[in-house]
């Protein structure tokens, strides 16, 4: 997975990918949503056989104040390039909403 800035193509979160380590498949950055930012605290990544699609990638971001974001995503193809899948928000106060989850990389 590259280290890059991902939008989404429809109504919902941005997602800045750092420290992206295909040995363990392990990620950081934050979750971007309506001017807050979530800290990544659990970010995963793996393809069949390593290599192969599709990719499929979980993450956990939170906000102390706001609560968090539970993503569960896959590229149909080979690269990251594109993102679907589900995204759910769940505020502190227990309110879930799902939110779109198809997010495009930048270069």
């Amino acid at each position: 997975m590259q280290n890059a800035l991902y939008s989404n193509t429809l109504d919902g979160p941005s997602l800045t990918i750092v420290d992206s380590d295909d040995r363990t498949g392990v990620f950081g950055g934050t979750l971007h949503h309506q001017g807050i930012n979530y800290g990544i605290v659990s970010g995963r990544y793996a393809s069949l056989n390593g290599y192969q699609p599709p990719t499929v990638v979980t993450l956990i971001a939170n906000n102390q104040d706001h609560g968090y974001f539970a993503l569960t995503l896959f590229s149909p193809s080979r690269g990251t390039h594109e993102l679907q899948g589900h995204c759910v928000r769940v505020t502190y106060d227990g309110v879930v909403s799902s939110l779109p989850g198809d997010f495009v990389r930048h270069a």
